[in-house]
């Protein structure tokens, strides 16, 4: 009997920056034998399988990390990770350290947000993002029911309008 041979692959990787933290998505579909392993001098590592292959992914982040604070798990298609930075500030150019260009590595537009607007997006990560749980509405302004105007349907308009038309049958003749 012959053994099953896996090829070891490049994940192909997402990323978003923010002030704070730097999101980051490894493609690996039906992710089993997951490690992941970060440095707070900003390394990067994960393997993975799927499907009979082997995927390894070695990435030197632009900066520094804190270990403590960031977060991974696997989902159904790829490994997430939530990585904190060290220190806020700037956005970074790029994920990775080298100024070389990766093909497996992309910009992930669902999650990007241009530094300037980065205050005025509500963080859903922050939140839990789940609609099933109740709002605090605390948060939200709603003026007192007397400051609404009254309904006008616009009937009244109707009513007038009929009542105003002058009787031009006359004017024909």
């Amino acid at each position: 009997m012959s053994e099953a041979t896996t090829t070891t692959h490049v994940p192909h990787v997402l990323w978003a920056p923010r002030s704070d933290r730097i999101y980051v998505t490894v493609e690996v579909p039906d992710a089993t034998e997951v490690k992941v392993a970060l440095q707070d001098e900003g390394r990067l590592k994960v393997s993975a399988n799927s499907h009979g292959d082997h995927y390894e992914l070695d990435l030197e982040l632009y900066g520094e990390i804190s270990t403590e604070k960031s977060k991974w798990k696997v989902s159904g298609r790829s490994i997430d990770l939530n990585i904190e930075r060290k220190e806020s500030g700037e956005f970074w150019p790029r994920l990775t350290k080298s100024n070389q260009k990766n093909r497996q590595i992309s910009v992930d537009w669902s999650k990007w947000v241009d530094e300037d607007d980065e205050e005025d997006q509500y963080d859903w990560h922050a939140s839990g993002g789940d609609v099933n749980e109740p709002m605090n509405m605390d948060d939200f302004y709603l003026p007192q029911q007397d400051s609404f105007p009254e309904n006008d349907s616009g009937d009244e308009e109707e009513e007038e309008e009929k009542e105003e038309k002058a009787d031009l049958s006359d004017l024909d003749k």
